[in-house]
């Protein structure tokens, strides 16, 4: 953010690198197979290097919940195009979220994991809205889960 800031430094990355780099970087055990990127062609479409930056932790932190809610659970990732706009959808068969958690989903200090702060999710729905993006739970049962980022591309 320091070379945004600086204006030293531009870059453009696609949604299907920015989707390579977040399965490299999530924390928890990962085998490839468990994360399973849809190919098609709005995978090229390029998001500018502030956008890149705020995308990839919001990527994570919904992955690394997936994965942590069900030790086999497989993540999907899958965007979509209509331009201006670019959706992405990552789901889950983790196993959902109860209905009566869903209302507080992107609330601080609220989790279920023994050991959770309740920080991620309020924090990317925090770095969504500040590129003007929006954040949501799509669907969720109990076979598993959808999220939707959705944003307007601007590289």
């Amino acid at each position: 953010l320091q070379e945004i800031e600086e204006q030293k430094k531009s870059y453009q990355l696609s949604l299907g690198e920015i989707f390579h780099v977040a399965i490299k970087r999530v924390r928890s055990p990962l085998k490839k197979e468990k994360v399973v990127i849809e190919e098609n062609s709005s995978l090229s479409t390029k998001l500018d290097n502030l956008q890149s930056s705020l995308v990839l932790p919001i990527l994570i932190s919904i992955m690394e919940n997936s994965l942590q809610a069900k030790e086999d659970a497989c993540v999907r990732l899958r965007s979509e195009k209509d331009h201006p706009m670019v959706r992405i959808l990552i789901s889950d068969d983790a196993g959902g979220i109860p209905p009566n958690e869903r209302n507080t989903l992107f609330s601080p200090k609220r989790s279920n994991k023994m050991h959770g702060t309740g920080l991620g999710l309020a924090l990317a729905m925090q770095l969504a809205e500040s590129m003007e993006a929006t954040l949501e739970l799509l669907h969720s049962d109990k076979k598993g889960s959808t999220f939707c980022l959705s944003l307007r591309a601007k590289a």
